[in-house]
Protein backbone atom coordinates (compact mmCIF):
# COMPACT_ATOMS: atom_id res chain seq x y z
CA UNK A 1 0.00 0.00 0.00
CA UNK A 2 2.81 2.70 0.94
CA UNK A 3 4.63 1.56 -2.14
CA UNK A 4 1.71 2.42 -4.07
CA UNK A 5 1.38 5.86 -2.71
CA UNK A 6 5.28 6.64 -3.41
CA UNK A 7 4.70 5.36 -7.15
CA UNK A 8 1.58 7.95 -7.72
CA UNK A 9 3.42 10.85 -5.91
CA UNK A 10 6.56 10.22 -8.08
CA UNK A 11 4.04 10.43 -11.54
CA UNK A 12 2.31 13.53 -10.39
CA UNK A 13 5.98 15.20 -9.94
CA UNK A 14 7.16 13.95 -12.96
CA UNK A 15 3.53 15.09 -14.82
CA UNK A 16 4.71 18.39 -13.06
CA UNK A 17 7.58 19.14 -14.21
CA UNK A 18 6.67 18.31 -17.63
CA UNK A 19 4.14 20.87 -17.34
CA UNK A 20 6.27 23.30 -16.19
CA UNK A 21 8.84 22.33 -19.08
CA UNK A 22 5.80 22.56 -21.52
CA UNK A 23 5.11 26.44 -20.30
CA UNK A 24 8.73 27.26 -20.30
CA UNK A 25 9.17 26.14 -23.79
CA UNK A 26 5.96 28.05 -25.05
CA UNK A 27 6.82 31.41 -23.80
CA UNK A 28 10.28 30.87 -25.32
CA UNK A 29 8.23 30.55 -28.73
CA UNK A 30 6.12 33.45 -27.91
CA UNK A 31 8.50 36.05 -26.88
CA UNK A 32 11.85 35.19 -28.49
CA UNK A 33 12.64 36.58 -31.98
CA UNK A 34 16.02 37.64 -34.11
CA UNK A 35 16.62 41.32 -34.18
CA UNK A 36 19.22 42.66 -36.46
CA UNK A 37 19.78 46.54 -36.52
CA UNK A 38 21.40 48.40 -38.79
CA UNK A 39 22.27 52.48 -38.21
CA UNK A 40 23.50 54.80 -40.90
CA UNK A 41 23.96 58.52 -41.63
CA UNK A 42 24.45 60.77 -44.49
CA UNK A 43 25.94 64.54 -44.40
CA UNK A 44 26.16 66.46 -47.37
CA UNK A 45 27.14 70.06 -48.30
CA UNK A 46 25.50 72.55 -50.70
CA UNK A 47 27.20 72.65 -54.05
CA UNK A 48 29.93 75.30 -54.04
CA UNK A 49 28.72 78.65 -56.33
CA UNK A 50 32.03 80.83 -56.56
CA UNK A 51 31.22 83.11 -59.43
CA UNK A 52 31.68 86.95 -58.92
CA UNK A 53 31.07 89.87 -61.84
CA UNK A 54 32.52 93.12 -61.24
CA UNK A 55 31.14 96.18 -63.97
CA UNK A 56 32.65 99.76 -63.45
CA UNK A 57 30.00 101.16 -64.98
CA UNK A 58 30.33 104.47 -64.09
CA UNK A 59 33.86 104.95 -65.75
CA UNK A 60 32.14 104.70 -68.84
CA UNK A 61 31.14 108.06 -69.36
CA UNK A 62 31.87 111.41 -67.47
CA UNK A 63 31.60 114.77 -66.88
CA UNK A 64 35.36 116.05 -67.49
CA UNK A 65 37.53 115.22 -69.93
CA UNK A 66 41.35 115.70 -70.94
CA UNK A 67 43.50 115.45 -73.53
CA UNK A 68 46.55 113.07 -73.03
CA UNK A 69 47.83 112.94 -76.42
CA UNK A 70 46.89 112.77 -80.40
CA UNK A 71 43.25 114.15 -81.16
CA UNK A 72 41.34 112.16 -78.33
CA UNK A 73 40.91 113.45 -74.84
CA UNK A 74 40.11 110.45 -71.91
CA UNK A 75 37.71 110.75 -69.13
CA UNK A 76 38.90 111.79 -65.67
CA UNK A 77 37.74 112.22 -62.35
CA UNK A 78 37.92 116.16 -62.12
CA UNK A 79 40.32 119.14 -63.65
CA UNK A 80 39.01 117.68 -67.60
CA UNK A 81 40.60 120.60 -69.50
CA UNK A 82 39.01 119.44 -72.49
CA UNK A 83 35.37 119.34 -71.90
CA UNK A 84 33.69 120.02 -68.45
CA UNK A 85 30.35 119.71 -68.29
CA UNK A 86 27.45 119.34 -65.43
CA UNK A 87 26.73 115.65 -66.35
CA UNK A 88 27.78 112.71 -68.08
CA UNK A 89 28.89 114.10 -71.83
CA UNK A 90 30.22 113.23 -74.52
CA UNK A 91 31.70 115.12 -77.20
CA UNK A 92 34.18 114.79 -80.55
CA UNK A 93 37.66 113.92 -79.80
CA UNK A 94 36.23 112.04 -76.60
CA UNK A 95 36.86 108.80 -75.12
CA UNK A 96 35.90 106.49 -72.13
CA UNK A 97 36.02 102.75 -71.48
CA UNK A 98 34.54 100.29 -68.80
CA UNK A 99 35.82 96.74 -67.53
CA UNK A 100 34.30 94.06 -66.79
CA UNK A 101 35.64 90.87 -64.70
CA UNK A 102 34.43 87.13 -64.34
CA UNK A 103 35.70 84.67 -62.04
CA UNK A 104 34.69 81.61 -59.85
CA UNK A 105 34.67 78.07 -59.94
CA UNK A 106 30.97 75.95 -59.39
CA UNK A 107 30.16 72.27 -58.39
CA UNK A 108 27.20 72.25 -60.72
CA UNK A 109 26.84 72.88 -64.61
CA UNK A 110 26.71 77.17 -65.10
CA UNK A 111 25.45 79.60 -68.08
CA UNK A 112 27.07 82.92 -69.00
CA UNK A 113 24.91 85.34 -70.77
CA UNK A 114 25.49 88.77 -71.78
CA UNK A 115 23.01 91.11 -73.09
CA UNK A 116 23.98 94.18 -74.21
CA UNK A 117 21.15 96.89 -75.79
CA UNK A 118 20.72 100.31 -77.10
CA UNK A 119 17.82 102.34 -75.99
CA UNK A 120 18.81 105.93 -77.15
CA UNK A 121 21.96 107.23 -79.63
CA UNK A 122 24.23 109.74 -80.44
CA UNK A 123 24.03 110.90 -84.32
CA UNK A 124 21.82 111.58 -87.43
CA UNK A 125 19.16 108.82 -89.21
CA UNK A 126 19.04 110.20 -92.43
CA UNK A 127 15.91 109.19 -94.82
CA UNK A 128 18.14 108.77 -98.19
CA UNK A 129 21.47 109.48 -96.79
CA UNK A 130 23.77 106.98 -95.38
CA UNK A 131 23.02 107.53 -91.60
CA UNK A 132 26.22 109.22 -89.04
CA UNK A 133 26.74 107.41 -85.82
CA UNK A 134 29.90 109.46 -85.01
CA UNK A 135 31.04 107.19 -82.05
CA UNK A 136 32.62 104.18 -82.46
CA UNK A 137 33.18 101.27 -80.02
CA UNK A 138 35.73 98.36 -79.81
CA UNK A 139 35.42 95.66 -77.63
CA UNK A 140 38.51 93.60 -75.85
CA UNK A 141 38.88 90.13 -74.34
CA UNK A 142 42.19 89.93 -72.18
CA UNK A 143 43.11 92.83 -73.46
CA UNK A 144 43.19 91.91 -77.26
CA UNK A 145 40.39 93.36 -79.17
CA UNK A 146 37.81 90.62 -79.92
CA UNK A 147 37.66 89.84 -83.78
CA UNK A 148 34.68 92.06 -85.75
CA UNK A 149 34.92 94.47 -82.51
CA UNK A 150 37.63 96.80 -83.12
CA UNK A 151 36.39 100.12 -83.69
CA UNK A 152 33.19 99.28 -85.01
CA UNK A 153 29.56 100.26 -84.75
CA UNK A 154 27.12 99.52 -81.75
CA UNK A 155 25.06 97.14 -83.65
CA UNK A 156 28.71 95.35 -84.48
CA UNK A 157 29.76 95.72 -80.53
CA UNK A 158 26.30 93.96 -79.40
CA UNK A 159 27.25 91.15 -81.75
CA UNK A 160 30.50 90.73 -80.43
CA UNK A 161 29.36 91.25 -76.41
CA UNK A 162 26.37 89.06 -76.76
CA UNK A 163 28.03 86.10 -78.35
CA UNK A 164 30.39 85.91 -75.08
CA UNK A 165 27.90 83.95 -73.80
CA UNK A 166 28.95 80.05 -73.14
CA UNK A 167 28.49 77.26 -70.95
CA UNK A 168 30.87 76.40 -68.29
CA UNK A 169 31.16 72.45 -67.33
CA UNK A 170 31.07 71.35 -63.80
CA UNK A 171 33.86 72.24 -61.89
CA UNK A 172 34.72 74.77 -64.75
CA UNK A 173 36.30 78.04 -63.82
CA UNK A 174 36.16 81.54 -64.74
CA UNK A 175 38.76 84.29 -64.76
CA UNK A 176 37.86 86.45 -67.88
CA UNK A 177 38.54 90.45 -68.19
CA UNK A 178 36.62 92.02 -70.78
CA UNK A 179 37.07 96.00 -71.52
CA UNK A 180 34.42 98.32 -73.33
CA UNK A 181 35.44 101.12 -75.09
CA UNK A 182 34.48 104.04 -76.85
CA UNK A 183 35.19 106.86 -78.87
CA UNK A 184 34.59 109.71 -80.80
CA UNK A 185 36.56 111.18 -82.69
CA UNK A 186 37.89 113.54 -84.67
CA UNK A 187 37.48 113.28 -88.53
CA UNK A 188 37.69 116.52 -89.37
CA UNK A 189 35.47 115.65 -92.70
CA UNK A 190 32.09 115.69 -90.26
CA UNK A 191 32.57 118.96 -88.56
CA UNK A 192 28.95 120.08 -89.75
CA UNK A 193 27.03 116.73 -88.50
CA UNK A 194 29.01 116.99 -85.10
CA UNK A 195 27.69 120.22 -84.86
CA UNK A 196 24.29 119.70 -85.61
CA UNK A 197 24.25 116.97 -82.93
CA UNK A 198 25.82 119.46 -80.35
CA UNK A 199 22.91 122.18 -81.24
CA UNK A 200 20.26 119.26 -80.64
CA UNK A 201 21.97 118.46 -76.99
CA UNK A 202 21.23 122.18 -76.32
CA UNK A 203 17.71 122.24 -77.96
CA UNK A 204 15.51 119.42 -79.27
CA UNK A 205 13.98 122.02 -82.12
CA UNK A 206 16.71 121.70 -83.99
CA UNK A 207 16.23 119.93 -87.03
CA UNK A 208 18.48 118.69 -90.24
CA UNK A 209 16.48 118.15 -93.42
CA UNK A 210 15.76 114.72 -94.78
CA UNK A 211 16.66 112.91 -91.14
CA UNK A 212 16.33 112.97 -87.57
CA UNK A 213 18.93 113.96 -84.46
CA UNK A 214 19.80 111.89 -81.75
CA UNK A 215 21.53 113.68 -78.98
CA UNK A 216 21.22 110.81 -76.02
CA UNK A 217 23.23 107.78 -75.71
CA UNK A 218 21.82 104.93 -73.62
CA UNK A 219 22.88 101.42 -73.13
CA UNK A 220 21.65 98.57 -70.85
CA UNK A 221 24.69 95.62 -70.18
CA UNK A 222 22.97 92.44 -67.71
CA UNK A 223 25.73 89.84 -67.46
CA UNK A 224 24.10 86.69 -65.57
CA UNK A 225 25.74 83.64 -64.33
CA UNK A 226 23.24 80.65 -63.25
CA UNK A 227 22.99 77.15 -62.95
CA UNK A 228 21.34 75.19 -65.33
CA UNK A 229 20.12 71.59 -65.89
CA UNK A 230 20.61 69.00 -68.77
Amino acid sequence: MEKSRKSKKALIIVAIALMAALVVGMGAMTYSRYITTGTSSATATAAKWGFVVTANAQDLFGSDYTKVGGDTATKVNEGGVAVSASSATLAPGTSGSMTISIEGQAEVLAQLTFDISQTSLIGIDYTEDEDYYPIKWTLKKNGAAVDGADNVSFAALASAVNNQSSQRAIGGSLSDTYTIEWVWALTGNDDAKDTLIGQHAKDNSVTVAGGTIYSSLTISLTITVEQIQQ
